[in-house]
């Protein structure tokens, strides 16, 4: 599936690929990730769609 994808199927639910806003919520992430989906890519709400280079959250947090 590409990324634009997963934002849809999600925005359908009423929500956004997941948004990741601290060191720990990474940590829980990779944690879960290698527990229950490991070795398989997942798509994050970081994109730079509107500017190359310029990464901001499908949520509407910027990325600094």
């Amino acid at each position: 599936m590409i990324w634009a994808h997963g934002e849809y199927i999600c925005k359908q639910q009423g929500g956004h690929l997941a948004t990741i806003t601290s060191v720990m919520e990474q940590d829980f992430v990779d944690t879960f990730m290698a527990s229950h989906n490991p070795g398989n890519a997942v798509w994050i709400g970081l994109h730079d769609l509107n500017v190359e280079g310029q990464f901001e959250w499908t949520s509407g947090l910027c990325y600094s």
